[in-house]
């Protein structure tokens, strides 16, 4: 499910639509040099167990089946690395592939191949290698070489502004215990070729878990979990000759067979705290600028595996576990720089008891969170398990959203997406419209600010759509052509300052290109011959107008603009314009 910010529209408006995303059914293990059917008949019965019961290792028997492709992760990369400040999905399946998506006109396409360009760096190298006769020996070449293509996890960094260059790090984990930096470059194109820009060997063995975390311009920590439980830190920096390893830590020593299964960073007063999910245990960890350890602790929640861990605010965490046990986790910070935690369970009002949860997150601004859950219920021996649901909730003890979007010192209403979306929701439970005195307070909209017109519009609008058109046609006709009045208010605002910001760009020696002096030149015959002028008489849109119309003209600018049927002038006069918002 992908929720943004419709690019066709000049006001805030949040469409959220659902799709699917096909995977590449590719097995990097196929491409090894080594096929898994030739050597099984060298092995014993044991090895050739251990062989079926790895998806990577399984050779392709005619009698059974193949193991499906299936989604182990998927993460969202930072905005902007698309188009329109969009985001690309990175996709982790269990065959070990690491793949990019792009939504396009409604449909996901493939970015970019991770995988593959591995793939193709290790086949250079293997090629150069000669095989000997023995099968035996060449099983265990075949695990070395899977496990060094085969990724276990992957994360995303920020984005990094390096001499006008704009770009991005995937960190890919391997099962041989290597990671991955992989830069993508931000250009806006429709593809994007990765390069691999370090390669760190460590100790760790199937990596579970990574973790980023920025901590200057140029400078990340990244902490890396694998299945024995242990934690290390890297400490990275962005240079232009490339990118480079300052520190190597040991944030947690002990292979105590408790997977890490999740880290998260918690923001805190006292400086950031990473909080690493093993097992039932949820371990705080605060590092100095190298990396290594200055004070942990560690608490037991839940009675079975953490399965989500998501930051709820300043020293503030949510915890949901296996069995659908909800927590608040607060860490807190001694005088002498020691840190205790205490825990807070919390109930919904959706009964949970057969369900179990896997997986956790929380919107921006921590509106609401998102579970996905599924059935799971033991019978004697059996365990009746049903397909994922998600489902939404209402985070507790939060400000209301409404208040929250009044508020807002911000005035940016397309980053509080999540509050706007709770407000509509409640809207539609509760049968009334919460706002609507503020978006009917002010008969002369000039009173409202630009923010609070939006929000006015943003209010009115869910006010027409919940309210039956039957029951009171004289006031919702009114209605209606208040709002028509709100939109066409917002955008005249924008559309004078999108005219301002361009000529100032003109009287700054910026160039201009072809679209800009396009889009620069038809604005300002709409805003000259469209009825926004005759309309909008109040003395402050009146006075936005005509300055904004005196000034000066920008040298190739469109005068003009033709009908491309009958190549005629098209007229503004008898046209209104009508806003989505």
């Amino acid at each position: 499910m992908e929720m943004l910010p419709d690019p066709r529209s000049v006001t805030p408006y949040v469409n959220l639509h659902r799709t699917w995303v096909s995977l590449p059914q590719f097995r990097p293990s196929e491409n090894v040099g080594i096929q898994a059917n030739d050597v099984m008949w060298e092995l014993d019965q044991d090895e050739v167990y251990q062989m079926i019961m790895d998806v990577n290792l399984t050779p392709k028997l005619p009698t059974a089946k193949t193991h499906p492709c299936i989604v182990v992760q998927a993460a969202w990369s930072p905005g902007g690395v698309l188009r329109n400040n969009r985001c690309a999905l990175g996709v982790l399946s269990n065959f070990g592939a690491v793949s990019l998506h792009a939504s396009n006109n409604m449909q996901w396409e493939l970015y970019s191949d991770i995988s593959r360009r591995w793939l193709e760096v290790n086949q250079a190298e293997w090629n150069k290698e000669k095989l000997v006769d023995d099968l035996r020996a060449n099983f265990h070449t075949l695990k070395e070489r899977v496990a060094r293509i085969k990724t276990t996890s992957f994360c995303w960094s920020d984005l990094f502004l390096l001499d006008s260059t704009k770009f991005v790090l995937l960190i890919t984990g391997q099962a041989s215990g290597c990671i991955l930096f992989w830069l993508l470059e931000v250009t806006g194109g429709p593809r994007v070729k990765p390069s691999l820009a370090l390669t760190l060997d460590t100790d760790l063995k199937k990596i579970s878990s990574l973790h980023w975390s920025r901590v200057g311009p140029n400078k990340g920590v990244l902490l890396a979990g694998d299945h024995s439980g242990r934690i290390r830190s890297y400490v990275l920096l962005v240079t232009r000759e490339g990118l480079e390893c300052e520190h190597r830590a040991e944030v947690w020593p002990h292979a105590d067979r408790l997977t890490v299964s999740h880290i998260a960073t918690l923001p805190s007063s006292c400086g950031a705290v990473f909080l690493a999910a093993k097992g039932t245990f949820l371990v705080a960890l605060r590092l100095d600028n190298l990396g290594a350890v200055v004070t942990f602790t560690a608490q037991q929640v839940g009675n079975l595996n953490i399965t989500g861990v998501c930051s709820l605010g300043d020293d503030v965490a949510m915890v949901v576990t296996h069995s659908s046990c909800f927590s608040e986790v607060t860490v807190h910070t001694t005088g002498s720089g020691e840190m205790t935690t205490s825990i807070r369970q919390l109930g919904t009002n959706k009964n949970l008891t057969h369900w179990a949860a896997i997986g956790l997150g929380i919107s921006h601004n921590w509106a609401f969170c998102v579970v996905s859950y599924r059935l799971c219920k033991a019978y004697d021996h059996l365990i009746r398990r049903e397909p994922g649901q998600i489902a939404f909730f209402k985070l507790p003890h939060r400000k209301d959203s409404f208040t929250i979007l009044r508020d807002n010192p911000t005035e940016e209403l397309t980053r509080y997406w999540d509050h706007v979306e709770v407000v509509r929701l409640q809207n539609i439970s509760n049968g009334f419209v919460q706002g609507l005195e503020f978006a009917t307070d002010h008969d002369d909209l000039e009173k409202y600010s630009p923010y609070q017109l939006r929000l006015a519009a943003v209010i009115l609008k869910m006010f027409i759509s919940l309210t039956d058109a039957t029951e009171n046609q004289d006031m919702m006709q009114l209605m209606k052509c208040r709002l028509r009045q709100m939109q066409l208010h917002v955008f005249v605002m924008y559309l004078c300052g999108r005219i301002r910001q361009l000529v100032d760009r003109w009287r700054s020696d910026l160039p201009l290109s072809p679209s800009d002096l396009d889009s620069l030149g038809l604005s300002r015959l709409w805003l000259r011959g469209s009825a926004a002028r005759r309309d909008l008489t109040g003395e402050k849109m009146s006075a936005l107008i005509e300055g904004t119309l005196g000034l000066p003209q920008v040298p190739g600018e469109t005068q003009e603009e033709f009908c491309h049927i009958c190549r005629r002038d098209i007229l503004y006069n008898s046209l209104h314009f009508q806003a989505n918002i």
